[in-house]
């Protein structure tokens, strides 16, 4: 999720990441994961190592469990990027991977992924390697582009049906 009560998790802070954690909280939810938006790489990464510190402090017990993170973009389709920038959006690269990877230290857990850009499958095949669940989204990719990033080991979709490629069967 992205946030909540008039924070987003982009903004990175201890206090924002708090205040959601415990509203989610207060309307039942026990874990949930950062979603971050397409953005500047400077902001990103400020943003990652943010909510990083989050996850690594002692939790309140007031709190939802903020698990880890789940990378929306940069790696999506300019075709369907929906409300992601465009001057943000990026190749699928193994190196900006680990950079992100080392930003959040460890702690992304899903990534959505355009599989029909060049060099999707090779980063698809990096995530699973660090244990990052990739989902295909924000994606144009046809139906053997969608099986090949299944193969890659894409397991899931974000947004299906909607900013997307309609489904052909």
């Amino acid at each position: 999720m992205h946030g909540a009560i008039g924070h987003d998790v982009m903004e990175g802070t201890t206090d924002a990441l708090s205040r959601i954690s415990k509203f989610l909280a207060q309307h039942g939810t026990t874990e949930y994961l950062a979603t971050t938006v397409t953005a500047s790489m400077d902001f990103r990464l400020h943003a990652l190592d943010g909510i990083a510190r989050h996850i690594e402090r002692k939790p309140a017990g007031d709190e939802a469990t903020l698990r880890g993170v789940h990378l929306e973009g940069p790696f999506l389709s300019h075709v369907k990027r929906g409300m992601h920038p465009p001057q943000f959006i990026l190749p699928p690269s193994v190196e900006v991977l680990n950079r992100l990877w080392q930003a959040a230290r460890g702690h992304i857990m899903m990534m959505t992924i355009a599989p029909e850009n060049p060099g999707a499958l090779e980063t698809i095949a990096r995530a699973n390697e660090l244990g990052i669940r990739c989902s295909i989204g924000h994606s144009n990719a046809d139906t053997a582009e969608a099986l090949d990033a299944l193969k890659a080991g894409a397991i899931s979709a974000t947004h299906t049906y909607n900013a997307m490629r309609l489904l052909e069967c």
